[in-house]
């Protein structure tokens, strides 16, 4: 047991509010895999098996520098 105190959440945003944020502050962006060819594979630590996405968020067509995020989900 960790003696650590729990994160504070309280500024979090669920994933659906961040999508439509994005949207309304740059209309031309878009939201899809960071490797089209790879969009997600499956991790395996331990006994648990993860899927694992990881996304680029391009404000514009040609936005040099995409913002990447990645999950895992088991």
């Amino acid at each position: 047991m960790s003696d650590k105190p729990p994160p504070d959440l309280s500024g979090y945003l669920p994933v659906a509010e961040r999508i439509e944020q994005f949207k309304l502050e740059f209309p031309d962006g878009c939201l899809r895999p960071f490797d089209p060819a790879r969009p997600y594979w499956f991790e395996i630590l331990g006994e648990r098996t993860f899927i694992v996405y990881v996304a680029a968020a391009y404000r514009s067509p040609d936005d040099p520098m995409p913002g990447i995020g990645s999950s895992g989900l088991r």
